[in-house]
């Protein structure tokens, strides 16, 4: 076996196309795309009912996929709405998120 193999990143299979995520689960997208602080926010959010998906309450474990519709309720009555252009399910900077 490569011993290399065992050493790349996340980021570089990723980039060299081995493995594009085409979905994530809902709570670790929120987290990774820095809608959310923590994953544990996430999660807080999707089960109070504060996030929806394609017009649907959501749970935490749903996949989500390009195209996908999200809303979220935050403070003071706003509503964030957001469609997913690409699926992460690692960290990555808010540049690029």
């Amino acid at each position: 076996m490569d011993a290399g193999r065992y050493h790349r990143s996340r980021k570089d299979i990723v980039a060299e196309g081995e493995h594009a995520p085409t979905s994530a689960r809902l709570d670790i997208w929120l987290d990774v795309s820095c809608l959310f602080k923590t994953r544990s926010d996430a999660q807080k959010a999707i089960r109070t009912g504060k996030v929806q998906v394609n017009g649907q309450p959501a749970k935490a474990h749903r996949a989500i996929h390009a195209g996908d519709s999200l809303v979220i309720s935050r403070q003071f009555g706003r509503k964030q709405t957001i469609h997913v252009l690409a699926v992460a399910d690692t960290h990555m900077s808010k540049v690029d998120a």
